[in-house]
């Protein structure tokens, strides 16, 4: 039904995984990504971040630094919403290359850097591509806030339906472990979850 989507390194961090699951899991609601949303969530420092997410999991752009409180969060959020689609890459977006020798874009707003690439590109024109993604999707992109934890319904790049399990620190605490077909399919998957993992017995092999 579920697995960690990643590993660790000893067996009590997988127990407390497991302990972060059932207490999520059944108060955790559903996050739609379609194609493209802006998250709302907060950081492993108790500040408050964006990202733009695609439904294909692949993070399009964030919001770069921490805000005190959710509300400044969000409206960082909205002005790039706004500022985006029309800005011009070489003015507002800047394309350069970092010390690592990749390739990243940065949105400013004046003299303000209001969002950023979050990674590095191996090509100049990868991240001029990823630019375009951003000036297309953010004006339509919904702003969702997460509470404690949310599942994320999205399809992946093979076209099947997948969920995960986010923590509001942003951090993967659970997925799917596979593909559906049908959206619907994935749902019925997180409410067998919802239904099972707050009781279920842990066994070690």
């Amino acid at each position: 039904m579920a697995d960690s989507g990643e590993g660790y390194v000893s067996k009590s961090n997988v127990r407390r995984a497991l302990k972060s699951v059932r207490a999520h899991v059944p108060g955790a609601a559903y996050l739609k990504v379609d194609p493209v949303a802006f998250e709302v969530y907060v950081d492993r420092a108790g500040q408050y971040r964006w990202r733009l997410l695609h439904r294909n999991g692949e993070i399009l752009g964030d919001s770069g630094e921490g805000y005190a409180t959710r509300a400044k969060a969000r409206r960082a959020a909205e002005l790039v919403r706004s500022t985006a689609p029309t800005a011009e890459v070489g003015e507002a977006f800047e394309v350069y290359e970092d010390n690592a020798g990749e390739f990243r874009w940065r949105l400013f707003d004046g003299e303000e850097i209001i969002a950023d690439s979050g990674e590095g590109y191996t090509e100049r024109n990868k991240a001029v591509r990823a630019v375009e993604r951003v000036q297309s999707y953010a004006a339509d992109a919904d702003l969702l806030t997460i509470g404690n934890a949310i599942f994320e319904i999205y399809e992946d790049r093979a076209e099947e339906w997948r969920w995960r399990l986010r923590h509001r620190n942003g951090e993967i605490i659970a997925d799917s472990g596979e593909g559906y077909p049908k959206r619907s399919r994935a749902v019925a998957a997180i409410e067998r979850v919802k239904r099972h993992a707050p009781g279920a017995d842990h066994q070690e092999v």
